[in-house]
């Protein structure tokens, strides 16, 4: 039910739930948040939803509870910790996704793209050159039983979707990938560094630490990687051998930071006894040691090798001059521990994580705070840019690494969106959305979505998205389709999909259309659709495609089909293909009972005009017997009358001569009137046969003519 909007409205109810929507939603929400419900007869519907959902988001606000009870599903919507949730799903879950995937955000704060399970708490992020993304995580504390101490994962970035997953006694702490993405190095909990390749092959085990590692970096060339160790001291490794070239035992404390120059001469330590070390990568010699009043507990070098930056415990980041150890300036916008630091490829700017939950991205050259990303419950224990600068990726303590973008989302952009989601969508519209220089998410397009269920869709649809790169359009039967398997975006897609198989459902039980065809439709929906079928009228054509189990179902020859076995498909076709069959027995047996009623019937009105008929012939014989037995007959000769009489005993069935039946059929009377009954007088008698044929022809010279 789409209620119409204020002074269209069919109730005063209907008026007073709008007037509450828009007061609402157009201001700031006080301490008792938004609270909506039914009154009188008028229902709240995912509508009213969608129009609340849709101003805040427009207008970044955030209200401090939110609850709408809908009638129209039956669902309660609640929001706990700023997310949308239902008591139980009932058509509003592409509704949810818009609300939570949405970045409620002041000014030009960070998006988040994407978020990965990373079943622990995530220690370690890397990127490779070709986008994927690697985490290590670790549980704090083993649930008894559970044998998994740790795990170490390969996502496609594309796609979101995991493609390695290795797992591990203990936490994973720490995690690098050389430049060129030839080898994979990750340190856990057991003081060993694995090196892997590309395929996640185990290619050496490097021993040499007391205690767990905190930190892995390679050199440019990929031939040596450092790592810092709460053993106190740095290991540095030639990797084609996997044995250590120098042991770094100078820090009389856990060393939580490992850096090496671009060019490879100089590796450089930060410490939690307060210290920043500069250490010569040929010799082992410490060449420079700075001293800070807090403990260091990160560090990062420049891409062009001029700038040391180091995070520290009370939240600040300082830059440093490589060549002289002098302070060149401190950035103090985070409150806890700064754990993580990376430089972006083209060394413009900085992003740091820090135990506040916060990633922070810096402009280098000015120390402007240039975005803030937010979104993660607990402390970033590490950060790490995209190869190409354009995205960053974060783990943390709340068990999720997330890939956050640092493109901008253009004013333009975000009013276009807006404003095709303030009004209803005219049927004939042609809507292409193109982002031009902005970024545009799933979330993007699942706001879009959501409002084309609420007030219906367009004549045709087309978006482009830049995170992922896909494109997405309304099929030829309103279906949402789209070139990229992203996880995010298809389970937008998905949630669409399966509200349109409802409203398609829907009109199919009302009006018994002719053809039914669904995309992504759950297994639930396929159960309502064949169901309806086995025991209703059969549509002349059916195609259900289903989204978990992937099996299409067809209806061939009156029976469902599937392309592909899946357990829960096969019994729901079982069954109704059984009912079809029942069905179509009964069908047949109810036809041939009424062609045998009618058989009966045909043969009982046949043997009643066969014997009319019969007793009409026997008594046209009778008459036709008394009249021939009578003394007042015709003047046929005695052998004509006994050959008709004897022609109509020898074929008593045939059809007797023409005239005399007719006069018989039609008269009932004798042939010879009473005025005609004289015989007539010799002189009257025409000249027989014989007679004509004695007499003499005249010929050519007779005298007869005289």
């Amino acid at each position: 039910m789409v209620r119409i909007e204020a002074t269209f409205s069919r109730s005063a109810d209907c008026r007073a739930i709008d007037a509450h929507i828009r007061t609402a939603s157009s201001e700031q929400p006080g301490s008792d948040g938004i609270q909506i419900s039914k009154r009188g007869e008028t229902p709240i519907t995912i509508q009213d939803l969608e129009k609340v959902i849709q101003v805040h988001i427009s207008r970044r606000i955030e209200p401090k509870e939110l609850k709408m009870v809908l009638n129209e599903p039956a669902v309660t919507v609640t929001m706990v910790d700023g997310r949308l949730k239902a008591d139980h799903e009932n058509r509003v879950e592409l509704a949810l996704e818009a609300w939570n995937t949405q970045p409620i955000i002041d000014g030009d704060d960070g998006v988040c793209i994407r978020t990965l399970d990373g079943d622990g708490a995530v220690y370690g992020v890397a990127t490779s050159p070709d986008g994927e993304i690697f985490t290590t995580s670790g549980h704090h504390d083993l649930p008894r039983g559970r044998q998994r101490g740790g795990a170490f994962r390969q996502w496609d970035s594309a796609t979101g979707q995991c493609t390695l997953d290795i797992e591990h006694d203990d936490k994973m702490l720490c995690i690098a990938v050389s430049p060129d993405g030839s080898t994979i190095a990750y340190g856990s909990h057991d003081n060993i560094i694995h090196l892997w390749d590309a395929t996640g092959r185990v290619k050496k085990k490097l021993i040499g630490h007391t205690d767990a590692m905190c930190r892995l970096a390679f050199s440019n060339d990929g031939c040596t990687l450092v790592s810092g160790s709460y053993d106190d001291s740095i290991e540095v490794w030639d990797v084609d051998t996997g044995t250590s070239r120098l042991k770094l035992t100078e820090h009389g404390n856990i060393v939580y930071g490992v850096a090496i120059s671009p060019d490879g001469s100089a590796i450089y330590s930060a410490s939690e006894d307060r210290t920043i070390k500069k250490w010569s990568s040929d010799t082992g010699e410490c060449v420079r040691t700075m001293n800070h009043d807090q403990p260091v507990h990160s560090i990062a070098v420049s891409p062009d090798g001029a700038i040391i930056a180091f995070g520290s415990k009370c939240g600040t980041i300082h830059f440093w001059d490589s060549e002289n150890g002098q302070r060149a300036q401190t950035l103090d916008r985070h409150f806890a521990i700064v754990w993580s630091l990376d430089f972006s490829p083209d060394g413009r700017t900085l992003v740091s994580g820090s135990a506040d939950g916060t990633i922070k991205q810096w402009d280098v050259a000015t120390g402007a705070l240039i975005r803030t990303f937010s979104g993660h419950e607990m402390v970033v224990w590490a950060v790490a840019f995209s190869r190409d600068g354009t995205t960053i990726v974060s783990g943390s303590d709340d068990r999720t690494a997330k890939v956050w973008s640092t493109l901008p989302r253009t004013p333009q952009f975000l009013a276009t969106v807006n404003q095709l989601c303030s009004s209803p969508v005219a049927p004939d519209a042609d809507i292409t959305i193109d982002p031009g220089d902005s970024v545009a998410l799933p979330c993007d397009l699942a706001r879009i979505l959501l409002h084309f269920l609420a007030t219906g869709l367009p004549r045709s649809f087309t978006m482009t998205l830049t995170r992922p790169v896909a494109r997405v359009e309304l099929d030829e039967n309103n279906f949402i389709k789209t070139d990229s398997e992203d996880a995010e975006l298809v389970t937008s897609i998905k949630l669409f999909n399966a509200d349109r198989c409802d409203q398609i459902i829907a009109d199919y039980f009302l009006s018994a259309a002719s053809d039914v065809f669904l995309i992504d439709a759950t297994v639930d929906q396929l159960r309502q659709v064949v169901t309806h079928v086995a025991s209703h009228a059969v549509p002349s054509s059916l195609t259900v495609t289903t989204a978990d189990p992937a099996t299409t179902v067809t209806l061939t020859d009156g029976l469902f089909s599937a392309d592909r076995h899946a357990l829960e498909v096969d019994a729901i076709l079982s069954e109704a293909n059984c009912h079809m069959l029942l069905r179509a027995i009964a069908e047949q047996e109810q036809n041939m009972a009424m062609l045998r009623a009618e058989l009966t019937t045909v043969k009982t009105e046949s043997t009643a005009q066969i014997s009319m008929l019969s007793a009409e012939l026997a008594d046209l014989k009778a008459t036709l017997a008394s009249f021939c037995a009578s003394p007042q007959t015709c003047p046929f000769t005695e052998a004509n009358r006994a050959s008709g009489i004897s022609y109509l005993k020898a074929t008593p069935c045939s059809r007797p001569p023409s005239r005399p039946t007719m006069a018989l059929a039609t008269s009932r009377r004798p042939l010879v009137s009473s005025a005609d009954s004289a015989m007539p007088d010799a002189s009257q008698r025409p000249e027989s046969p014989s007679t004509r044929r004695s007499s003499p022809r005249p010929g050519p010279g007779s005298r007869r003519s005289k």
